[in-house]
């Protein structure tokens, strides 16, 4: 508060950059923590016919595949789980993988340090062509490991139709909300103070 008694408030280009700053960190936590939705759509059935395999003496029936069938997979990305960012449709995909790691992060020499693991999901097609997600960590859905074996499965049955599976990257998003509401706060008493200041020149 200066001598007049009146609020000293702080340069406009400080007000300006503020929510820019902040509605920055916020989008780019809430791209990293989007929705991922997986979508398995079984375009061909595989055709099997019974036959036979004779090992010495002894012959077993098999199931012998004549015709491998064909599933397509779309991976769409959601920010805050409405807003799309990215779709990928691959098709004709024969294999889905899954991998994992863990990184600890110590704050000293002598501190125990903290543990967290994360997972990725590769999905590659008949092709050659392959996709491979962004790290993920404290997920809610399906883990990446959990939906590659549901890729997987899907690949092997003989079942029609389509399956999906989704995660959501939580605390990526819980994050980013913070710095979304100061920028949404600051951002519009800048607004307001520029319109006030316009009045008061047009006046």
């Amino acid at each position: 508060m200066d001598k007049h008694g009146q609020v000293n408030r702080p340069p406009l280009f400080v007000r300006i950059l503020v929510p820019c700053v902040c509605g920055l960190v916020a989008f780019g936590a809430f791209v990293s923590g989007t929705l991922v939705s997986v979508r398995c759509h079984r375009v061909a059935p595989r055709v099997t016919e019974k036959g036979s395999r004779t090992s010495g003496n002894i012959t077993v029936p098999v199931q012998v595949v004549t015709q491998e069938g064909r599933v397509d997979v779309t991976v769409r990305r959601l920010i805050l789980g409405v807003v799309p960012w990215r779709t990928v449709t691959l098709e004709d995909v024969t294999n889905a993988d899954s991998s994992s790691s863990t990184t600890t992060i110590r704050r000293s020499r002598n501190a125990a340090g903290s543990s967290y693991g994360t997972g990725t999901l590769t999905l590659r097609t008949r092709g050659g062509r392959s996709w491979r997600s962004d790290e993920a960590s404290g997920v809610l859905g399906s883990p990446p490991a959990e939906v590659a074996e549901g890729v997987a499965a899907f690949i092997d049955g003989d079942g029609t139709g389509e399956k999906r599976f989704w995660w959501v990257p939580w605390f990526n998003n819980l994050i980013g909300l913070p710095f979304a509401l100061v920028s949404m706060l600051t951002g519009s008493g800048c607004v307001a103070h520029l319109a006030g200041r316009r009045a008061t020149t047009d006046a």
